[in-house]
């Protein structure tokens, strides 16, 4: 049987969904089983994720325009150049998918103090912001969390799970 990944983290904004946040809004919903926290990342680990994405952005863009130099000095024809832009796109793609399955648990590993744990209320999937109700020390929080919804499905099935502690021996 596969080993399932126990670790989950989002973005999240506190409110309702927002397209461009500023940074200072941003925190990072981490979800562990047992247990949904809502933690605030130091300046450096935000500053690690945007070189990530500059590097992706980087690396798209000069390979795009090597390609498109190099076919047209060569007189490509279009499925030459639909065949070179699609591999492009499949070294890319999973680069850029990095950033949502690694770069936001090493966020929330490196955040400035423990968070807020939260008592989840309800879900509200969304086509690109999912909202979720909870609550913490009796008041009731609003959250809009970034990610697909299949990965946030699976995360909220990990916070259901018991949470296993290891057996003493005598």
């Amino acid at each position: 049987m596969p080993k399932r990944r126990k670790t989950f983290a989002f973005s999240a904004i506190r409110g309702s969904f927002v397209l461009i946040a500023r940074q200072a809004d941003r925190e990072v919903l981490s979800v562990r089983p047992g247990s949904l926290r809502l933690v605030k990342p130091t300046d450096d680990a935000w500053r690690l994720r945007i070189r990530l994405l500059s590097a992706v952005s980087l690396l798209g863009a000069l390979s795009t325009s090597f390609t498109a130099n190099y076919l047209r000095t060569i007189h490509a024809d279009l499925l030459i150049w639909v065949v070179a832009l699609s591999i492009i796109a499949a070294v890319v793609y999973p680069i850029a998918r990095y950033e949502e399955t690694a770069i936001w648990p090493i966020l929330a590993r490196r955040s400035v103090e423990p968070g807020l744990e939260l008592q989840l209320r309800s879900v509200a999937y969304g086509r690109f912001g999912h909202t979720l109700l909870a609550a913490t020390d009796g008041k009731e929080l609003k959250l809009t969390v970034y990610g697909s919804r299949k990965r946030l499905t699976k995360a909220l099935e990990v916070l259901r799970e018991p949470v296993r502690l290891p057996t003493i021996r005598p």
